[in-house]
């Protein structure tokens, strides 16, 4: 059990290449998940994160297994020892990958890039926290309850 609420998730999404080279990584921070029995466990309100160190560990993971592809990571972030836990990996993009071309990366285009226009990819990451969700405003608003993503989901809210 890793303590904390949803505000301790993050995802993670990867395409790696036809040659096992990671091309594109985008993380978000959940700020909350939904809670719907049906939806149990579904991301609702994700804000892009770049983190260069986590990047860096998973590039080297995939590119060791010569993984083609997407791939998702389900993370929780542990604050007893302040390292970030993976609890899997997803064969596939995640139900909430939507939030990756939120971040401004279009993920169509990296296949259409690549398989059909036969084009180099160049490594990408998002740049800039961007807020996606799928739950109304006041929602978000009312059950993000950590004091500084709650002031940063306001500010994007705004913005």
């Amino acid at each position: 059990m890793i303590p904390g609420n949803d505000e301790y998730m993050r995802v993670l999404t990867c395409y790696s290449n036809h040659h096992g080279h990671v091309k594109m990584m985008c993380l978000g921070h959940v700020l909350l998940e939904e809670h719907t029995p049906h939806g149990k466990g579904n991301h609702a309100v994700i804000i892009t994160e770049p983190r260069s160190d986590l990047y860096d560990r998973v590039k080297a993971l995939l590119e060791d297994l010569g993984y083609i592809g997407f791939s998702n990571f389900d993370i929780k972030y542990d604050r007893r020892d302040g390292k970030y836990k993976f609890f899997e990996i997803n064969t596939r993009q995640g139900r909430s990958n939507f939030y990756v071309t939120g971040s401004g990366i279009n993920i169509a285009r990296l296949l259409v890039e690549e398989y059909i226009l036969n084009h180099p990819l160049e490594f990408i990451t998002p740049k800039e926290e961007r807020l996606w969700l799928t739950v109304p405003k006041g929602v978000a608003r009312k059950y993000v309850f950590e004091e500084e993503n709650s002031a940063k989901l306001h500010q994007l809210l705004k913005n």
